[in-house]
């Protein structure tokens, strides 16, 4: 099933994932369980953000859903999304011996039905929407660091991925440079939207970008907050700030562990089962 229509949600169904010891030689079930019995609903072209503290299970759900790493119950729809996502890391993953044309056309490498005029056409429409065009022969060590991952937002989108995944993908930029990817990200979903699911740590980051923000704890949803806020959203309006508020007030309650009565997906009131 091609997952690129617009009418395809995302589901997460029951979703659990524990990682085992290397010494643990029982039969008995053991380890860390990161993610407990999760699940999810993400509409079309929806921007959701992942919040909670460090070891909650964001970027374990999220390798889960790039089909990474498999999980141990659960189920995610539709079946073959893993195939159809692209993912951007922390660090922006160039291939330092190639240009920063060749590491976009890498993207279409698997496009068959493209010829080499037409991937070259894309990836020079793709590096003037990224302001990148100049350099597009310059290899990545030539480059700032907010101009990399610039280039590895291009080479996510160029896949035209049904869902972009994406993890602290502006968490090592300066301040500024970190604004200027966020109102990027923010134009490229407005000119061609997608369905997006990003990890952060930084609320004010997830408030400015997302439709929803989803808190989590100890592997499991604490909190599905939607925000009905137009944008450009002003970051220092009362509104906003009182939900980072809030936000802030459940990221840092250690105790948290049991969903309450917002986490139910404010789009269909939840999923059904597998």
């Amino acid at each position: 099933m091609d997952m690129r229509s617009p009418t395809a949600p995302v589901e997460i169904k029951g979703v659990s994932k524990r990682f085992v010891r290397a010494d643990d030689n029982s039969a008995k079930p053991a380890g860390h369980a990161v993610i407990k019995e999760l699940s999810l609903s993400i509409a079309p072209n929806e921007i959701v953000a992942l919040i909670g503290r460090s070891g909650c299970g964001k970027t374990t759900l999220l390798h889960c859903l790039a089909g990474l790493v498999a999980p141990d119950a659960g189920c995610i729809q539709p079946h073959g999304l893993a195939a159809q996502c692209a993912v951007v890391f922390q660090d922006h993953r160039l291939l330092p011996w190639a240009s920063l044309e060749q590491n976009l056309l890498l993207a279409l490498r698997a496009r068959k039905t493209l010829d080499r005029k037409e991937r070259l056409r894309r990836v020079a429409d793709m590096l003037g929407a990224l302001d990148l065009a100049a350099f597009a022969k310059t290899s990545p060590s030539a480059l700032s660091g907010g101009m990399a991952q610039r280039a590895a937002l291009g080479r996510a989108l160029l896949q035209e991925p049904a869902l972009l995944l994406m993890d602290e993908p502006f968490a090592s930029l300066d301040a500024l440079t970190r604004a200027d990817m966020h109102d990027l990200l923010l134009a490229l979903q407005a000119r061609s939207p997608r369905t997006i699911l990003f990890v952060t740590h930084d609320l004010e980051e997830a408030v400015k970008l997302a439709d929803r923000v989803v808190v989590m704890a100890e592997g499991r949803i604490i909190e599905d907050f939607p925000i009905a806020l137009p944008r450009p959203r002003d970051l220092d309006g009362v509104e906003i700030r009182t939900i980072q508020r809030h936000l802030r007030g459940l990221v840092s309650h250690r105790g948290e562990s049991t969903p309450n009565s917002h986490s139910i997906n404010p789009i269909n009131g939840g999923v059904s089962p597998c």
